[in-house]
């Protein structure tokens, strides 16, 4: 009865065709595969933005242990010329000083 109906309705247009189901549209495969490339490109750049952004952070955290362990030779020294300690006698002491700072 559907069937009836649709080709009454698409007979009141003006005899526009009826689409088939099975009929494939013009197009549709080279829509598809240029929507799969947008897609490509647009995962390929979020991975691009993703190194970059986990390169610089760990460019920064390589940066900071740097300034970290330099800080820590100065605190070291100020230390153990505060204390009047010769370098050869200092090492555990200094150690456990410098862990309660």
């Amino acid at each position: 009865m559907r069937g009836i109906c649709k080709e009454e309705d698409y007979a009141f247009l003006g005899g526009v065709k009826m689409p088939d189901e099975d009929e494939d549209y013009e197009g549709g495969e080279e829509c598809f595969s240029a929507q799969a490339q947008r897609y490509r490109e647009k995962e390929r750049r979020w991975r691009r933005h993703v190194a970059e952004l986990s390169s610089s952070q760990e460019a920064d955290v390589r940066e900071r242990l740097s300034r970290l362990r330099s800080f820590r030779v100065f605190q070291r020294r100020v230390l153990m010329e505060g204390c009047g300690m010769e370098p050869s006698t200092a090492g555990l002491l200094m150690d456990q000083r410098l862990s309660r700072i």
